[in-house]
């Protein structure tokens, strides 16, 4: 199942070099390009909703700690509700980027900078269906990109909590 499974997500990688579809002519702006009035944007509610992210607390030396519940995260939702929905989702997924770059501040002082977060991703719920179409596949590296822009410098720890057997054996 292993060799099934790593088969198909080689397939599909060829098929979206192979089709031109590249995430990179999105009109949404990458990560590294962003500022501030990201955060000021207010999320429909549905995306809130669905896409559960928190500040859960800090740890012993005052950086925060984010968990994302990644495993409910539908990207196959957020590409076949329409282009609305899907630019929303991109700038929601950038938005919850920033705000683990810019939570660092929240603890910070001149005598103990904090200068990096954790993230806990929990992949609870996790299926294939989810990124077993083309464009949610993009989607996904789409968001894969970002997290590497966002995360590079600044994350501290990061822990990948409920990969079930389907998230393990496709990533």
């Amino acid at each position: 199942m292993i060799i099934f499974g790593s088969i198909v997500f080689l397939s599909i990688l060829i098929k979206t070099k192979a089709s031109g579809f590249d995430v990179s002519s999105n009109e949404v702006v990458d990560y590294k390009f962003q500022n501030d009035s990201l955060l000021t944007w207010e999320a429909p509610y549905e995306l809130q909703r669905d896409y559960a992210y928190y500040l859960s607390g800090f740890d012993d030396e005052n950086c925060p700690i984010w968990v994302a519940e990644m495993g409910k995260w539908d990207t196959r939702k957020s590409v076949e509700s329409g282009p609305l929905r899907e630019k929303q989702f991109q700038k929601y997924v950038l938005q919850f980027l920033k705000r683990c770059q810019e939570s660092v501040q929240l603890r910070s002082t001149p005598e103990n900078p904090v200068k990096e977060f954790s993230i806990i991703v929990d992949m609870a719920g996790y299926n294939a269906r989810q990124t077993a179409t083309l464009p949610a596949l993009s989607m996904a590296l789409w968001m894969a990109r970002q997290f590497e822009q966002a995360f590079k410098d600044s994350m501290k720890l990061g822990y990948i909590v409920n990969g079930n057997y389907v998230f393990t054996t496709v990533w």
